[in-house]
């Protein structure tokens, strides 16, 4: 546990370099955000995407030119600032983790210990089972049958007697092999696990927060050829009859 808190408060004096990490990835990622934005608004509004029927309409929709791609400066700078600092939190905790395993002689660990305890370790099923035999209650197999049906019928995850048969199977004298990756290793995926999270939320956030009106005009303007095409359709459909007749 000590150490667990050595290494977050290490985390917590250094705050003023993910500060400037943030910064500096979040500026590289907004400036990059901007001019690869801004050149597709070009390409798409020469296409007359921004064209609409009426010149009020068309002229509140070209201010979508200049704030989408303010939206997309302030989307792809906060991920990639928020990115900038998972590597450097993940960097710095690695770092850590192996100053710690230095300092600790895993050769002095009793894996004969840990085999024989896992050895003795039973699952559900073997233990409804030898409560089943113990009782004079039918052979093995009947016994074995009445413990899975019963787990099943309980919703006893299987997955948990898998894991004790393959940890008492398991050679514990590789423990000390290894051991440095595999930590540094499970202490990035955890961060990465947490970061993952702020990429969701933000992500979510701004998308819902700023292209909801865009989003919502796109709709209006996608309802609006609908109808003003049933409607073209159904002028034509007069006009040829009237001439017919």
């Amino acid at each position: 546990m000590e150490t667990i808190n050595s290494i977050f408060d290490s985390i917590f004096s250094f705050g003023a370099d993910i500060f400037t990490t943030f910064i500096i990835s979040g500026f590289i990622g907004s400036m990059v955000a901007l001019f690869v934005s801004t050149y597709i608004i070009r390409r798409i509004s020469r296409a007359g995407v921004f064209d609409r029927p009426l010149k009020l309409w068309t002229w509140i929709v070209c201010i979508n030119k200049v704030y989408l791609p303010v939206v997309m400066m302030v989307l792809v700078g906060t991920l990639s600032g928020i990115y900038g600092v998972n590597n450097s939190v993940n960097e710095f905790v690695e770092e850590k983790v192996e100053m710690t395993l230095n300092s600790v002689d895993l050769s002095q660990l009793n894996v004969s210990n840990f085999a024989t305890h896992m050895k003795e370790q039973k699952t559900m099923e073997e233990m409804i089972v030898g409560q089943l035999s113990n009782k004079g209650h039918g052979d093995h197999h009947s016994n074995t049958i009445v413990a899975k049906t019963l787990m099943s019928e309980l919703g006893y995850p299987s997955e948990i007697d898998e894991l004790a048969m393959r940890l008492r199977s398991a050679d514990w004298k590789q423990i000390n092999k290894g051991i440095s990756f595999g930590v540094g290793y499970v202490a990035a995926e955890y961060i990465d696990g947490i970061f993952w999270l702020a990429y969701r939320v933000v992500f979510m956030f701004i998308l819902v927060a700023c292209l909801k009106l865009p989003l919502l005009e796109l709709l209006v303007f996608y309802l609006y050829r609908k109808i003003a095409g049933s409607m073209n359709s159904v002028k034509r459909g007069n006009f040829d009859s009237v001439q017919i007749s």
